[in-house]
């Protein structure tokens, strides 16, 4: 029940996102055509999943390991 009510807050703040965004542009008197679009929507798209990649590879590698400090009794550091 909490996960549904968060998902439909969260979609009502994306949806109200992309109504002022449009509205502000449209105010504007800005023309953007639908390969526009198509290629800010795709732009966001991309953003988002190499956003998400690289936080999933920061947690894969503090989880991991590769993080942690070594200490090497032959180096001086």
């Amino acid at each position: 029940m909490k996960t549904a009510a968060l998902v439909a807050v969260l979609g009502a703040f994306l949806i109200g996102a992309v109504v002022a965004v449009i509205y502000a542009w449209s105010s504007a008197g800005v023309q953007i055509s639908l390969f526009g679009w198509i290629v800010i929507g795709l732009g966001a798209v991309v953003s988002v999943m190499l956003g998400g990649g690289l936080m999933a590879l920061s947690f894969y590698s503090a989880r991991r390991g590769f993080d942690d400090r070594i200490d090497h009794p032959d180096h001086e550091a």
